[in-house]
């Protein structure tokens, strides 16, 4: 929702890091569909934060930067495992969200070298250290639970998978980003969704898709969400557990762990933050897709709610 824009006022205290694993140690870890979360730097990242925090949950003695205020934007990691197209680089990683791009925003342009507000797909390893460069912006990412990947996908061939994400992505890849205001406002107060409709029909943009949206279509769409979820209510803090919408009324379940933040070297220093060797556990954990072709764990049956994982550290 908030990732378009990412330079924000400067912090009166000079910052010199930031808490999180570098991405270059990090980045054998992130897999296909895992949710890449961003928290901007500027007033309107700041603002729907705000929003979130003060609307969804009851922690308002606690700042906006944690909780259900700590991200403002989402998108999703793709590879050329999950996407036939020849484009993607195999072995890099990409990230697919609806946002402002290139010279409209942090000069990073999409795979086609267009500058775009809306769904696209960019190299991960561009837009983090861009998006990065801010001292008051942080990225993190959660990684799709195997038990909710394995009871939808986990017995199937890898290539099914394959040939459904790329049918999804000719869909959606280059819908705008749904600036309508009533249709950003109405995912997080509910008191707007009654006009939500009719507006989007008269103004013509009920296909526009803003992002936490555009990841729960997607989520959807790939069994990994049941028929029930509203993906237009959705807004980037449900994904971690805050929806105040139930799973009856169109709520979303959790399907991701705990967010993992990551940095670029800018903000690395080598001593205060953990390497991999230091949190092996964490990385093998067998809550985590670590691989789309693994079938060592058990089949489970679809559920229309998941817990979060409560053992990772």
């Amino acid at each position: 929702m908030g990732g378009c824009i990412t330079r924000g006022k400067q912090p009166e205290e000079v910052i010199t890091q930031k808490e999180g694993y570098r991405y270059a140690d990090y980045a054998d870890q992130l897999k296909p569909l895992d949710l890449v979360l961003f928290r901007g730097g500027d007033f309107v990242s700041g603002f729907i934060r705000f929003l979130q925090k003060r609307n969804l949950t009851a922690e308002s003695s606690a700042g906006y930067d944690v909780g259900a205020g700590a991200f403002s934007h989402v998108g999703m990691i793709v590879t050329s495992e999950i996407l036939n197209d020849d484009r993607l680089e195999e072995g890099k990683l990409y990230v697919w969200e609806s946002t402002m791009s290139g010279r409209l925003a942090d000069g990073v342009y999409n795979i086609d070298g267009e500058s775009f507000l809306g769904v696209q797909l960019r190299s991960f390893d561009e837009v983090l250290p861009a998006y990065d460069e801010d001292p008051n912006t942080r990225i993190a990412v959660s990684h799709v639970l195997r038990e909710v990947y394995d009871s939808v996908w986990g017995e199937l061939p890898q290539t099914l998978l394959r040939n459904k994400f790329t049918k999804l992505f000719k869909k959606y890849n280059g819908v705008r980003y749904d600036a309508n205001f009533l249709s950003l406002g109405s995912s997080i107060c509910p008191c707007l969704r009654p006009a939500r409709g009719t507006v989007e029909d008269v103004l013509g943009t009920e296909d526009w898709l803003f992002c936490s949206e555009l990841v729960a279509t997607v989520y959807q769409d790939l069994g990994l969400f049941d028929d029930t979820v509203c993906p237009k209510n959705v807004v980037p803090s449900d994904f971690l557990g805050y929806d105040a919408d139930s799973e009856d009324s169109g709520g979303i379940p959790v399907i991701v762990g705990e967010p993992v933040y990551i940095v670029s070297e800018r903000w690395w220093d080598g001593a205060t933050h953990p390497s991999p060797e230091a949190s092996e556990e964490l990385y093998s954990s067998d809550n985590s897709i670590l691989t789309l072709t693994s079938t060592s764990s058990p089949r489970v049956k679809g559920k229309s709610k998941h817990k979060k994982d409560e053992s990772r550290k």
